[in-house]
């Protein structure tokens, strides 16, 4: 399965957040700096899955299978987050 998010959340699962920082803290008495990143303004999600005795497009170290995802996207953005879901774990 496969979860394509273009630059929110969805029920269920962990909100996505993108690399905009939408702004800096320190945590008083510690020099840790928290930063709190802008959601993504919108979620598309797309399921799909290989279909059975379908070939890998490639091996990952040397024996797992590897299966590629093409998406075209007919706009320009600035952030594109991609989340796989494995039902197999």
């Amino acid at each position: 399965l496969a979860s394509i998010t273009a630059c929110g959340a969805f029920g269920g699962l962990p909100s996505l957040k993108s690399s905009f920082v939408l702004s800096e803290d320190t945590i008083p008495g510690t020099n840790e700096t928290v930063k709190t990143l802008l959601p993504y303004g919108s979620v598309i999600n797309y399921y799909g899955y290989v279909k059975p005795g379908q070939a890998p497009d490639g091996l990952v170290d040397g024996n797992k299978k590897a299966y590629y995802l093409y998406v075209w996207i007919p706009a320009v953005i600035a952030e594109m987050g991609v989340r796989m879901i494995s039902p197999t774990g």
